[in-house]
């Protein structure tokens, strides 16, 4: 019997077109129990009425707020944009005080699971391998953890999902709260607290790249390894409100596609990519691939 899991998704009123086009893909690709949607109230009324169920972002963890993370940023830095940036990342972290099983997932918004997508796989939890490296993220690591923890191999854990063992997500933020050389009361201060203001100002930790690594040290055996097929900039080329046709067609190239605000639509790309003979053709992947070498001609 395939097993189901509280699928959390942490998500801004910005998400919100693109997920209620996502949420179908996700019930028909992901091992769903229940899909939860983490945000501000504005966003309960019309994520309620999708059928998923709704958690104020502000009430998930005591003493985590998008205000208290502003006010943090802004002591430190006299600025707060990357707020919204980081408080993502802690809610993340933080369902694990409130999950009933021994395991939960972590989805985002924009990323549509083109097809089933299993984070179980002989009864153990799947980490999906990625390329991107950051060198503040192994900082803010070795630091959290007195050297004790550090990258474990020549790849990343950051990816648009993950699933999380909710008793080692607990220990692990124990051990941040225990340690102390750390400053703050809670487990979010205290992770600010250890990135340089000139890492805090841009990326200074990644919630994947620090749990990824914390379990392959303490629980080398517990994960096994997989890699997805994924195309990061799906708006790009389908812009933001694709088609079902289109994503039928992304799906024979890709496992995941993602529509982030970010990516640059190019208007001729997108005439390109709704043209019937050109997705009747050629794969996705190829034209992602023309594009980028047509680009590298002109750089």
């Amino acid at each position: 019997m395939e097993q189901k899991f509280d699928v959390i998704v942490p998500m801004t009123a910005d998400n919100l077109p693109i997920f209620q086009l996502n949420i179908k893909w996700m019930q028909k690709n992901l091992s769903c129990r229940r899909i939860l949607v983490i945000g501000a109230e504005k966003l309960s009324e019309p994520v309620r009425a999708l059928g998923v169920e709704f958690i104020e972002e502000n009430t998930l963890y005591k003493g985590l707020t998008l205000g208290k993370v502003r006010e943090c940023l802004k002591a430190r830095l006299g600025e707060e944009k990357r707020a919204g940036w980081y408080f993502q990342q802690f809610l993340k972290l933080a369902y694990a005080y409130q999950c009933q099983d021994e395991y939960y997932i972590v989805w985002d918004a924009d990323t549509i699971p083109l097809h089933k997508i299993w984070h179980m796989i002989d009864d153990k939890p799947v980490f999906t391998k990625k390329e991107e490296m950051e060198p503040a993220y192994f900082q803010t690591l070795d630091v959290l953890f007195d050297g004790k923890v550090k990258r474990c191999g020549d790849f990343s854990f950051i990816c648009e999902n993950m699933i999380m063992h909710t008793a080692v997500m607990k220990e692990m933020l124990t051990r941040i709260l225990e340690n102390p050389s750390l400053q703050g009361q809670t487990f979010w201060e205290r992770i600010l607290s250890v990135v340089s203001d000139e890492n805090l100002a841009q990326s200074g930790f990644s919630e994947f790249e620090t749990y990824g690594n914390y379990v392959m040290t303490y629980y080398p055996e517990l994960y096994r390894f997989r890699t997805l097929k994924g195309m990061r900039k799906g708006a790009e080329y389908l812009g933001m409100a694709p088609t079902q046709k289109q994503l039928l067609w992304a799906a024979k190239s890709y496992d995941t596609i993602a529509f982030e605000r970010w990516s640059y639509h190019h208007r001729w790309v997108g005439i390109l990519c709704s043209n019937p003979v050109i997705m009747a053709l050629f794969p996705l992947s190829l034209v992602e691939k023309a594009k980028r070498w047509i680009s590298g001609l002109r750089g």
